[in-house]
């Protein structure tokens, strides 16, 4: 008698398979996780996850800090940037907030320099670190006045651009390298 994967039995597969991939991204992006000062992480949920919510995630972070009567402390030198990240088999649209000197944490030593804040992981990490691991490319890059007028206009956290995924949240890499990515170009907002 052979066996034949149901609907359910892929759709479990599919999760193992997905949270495996996670867990081993969690242990590459270890090394780079950086403790801030309590004014960066106001507001932050460091033990939760929010896959698949980048860009909510990562214009909170900003507007928290932007908005006249925001949550947390005004903060400068914040950008949000719109990109993609792969691994071997996938290309995704992702969303993180890049912090230029930002202050270390009490007793953590100097300033902790540039910094990316992952509104899903709800951990901060070293920027070239972070960019290494998830093989980060930005694609378009929003200053804080920048994020509200496109928030405003769209009614939507994002993209707000047309990259290399076009319209797109991801997409699977040919097994042998050819993943035939188109050009980047950026295309109406």
């Amino acid at each position: 008698m052979e066996w034949q994967m149901n609907e359910d039995d892929v759709a479990r597969l599919r999760r193992r398979i997905t949270g495996a991939r996670r867990r081993a991204t969690t242990a590459q992006l270890a090394p780079h996780v950086r403790a801030v000062d309590a004014a960066l992480a106001c507001g932050t949920r460091p033990r939760r996850r929010y896959w698949g919510d980048c860009y909510r995630r990562a214009a909170e972070y900003v507007l928290d800090r932007f908005l006249r009567g925001g949550a947390c402390p005004a903060l400068e030198g914040m950008t949000l940037v719109h990109g993609t990240c792969c691994d071997e088999h996938q290309l995704w649209a992702h969303a993180w907030v890049e912090l230029s000197g930002a202050p270390a944490a009490p007793g953590a030593g100097p300033a902790a320099g540039a910094l990316v804040f992952c509104g899903v992981r709800q951990q901060f990490f070293d920027r070239d670190g972070y960019r290494r691991v998830m093989r980060s490319t930005a694609e378009a890059a929003y200053r804080p006045d920048e994020l509200v007028a496109r928030l405003r206009r769209t009614q939507r956290f994002g993209p707000w651009h047309w990259g290399a995924l076009g319209g797109s949240s991801a997409r699977r890499l040919h097994p042998h390298g050819g993943a035939g990515a188109p050009p980047f170009r950026d295309g109406p907002s």
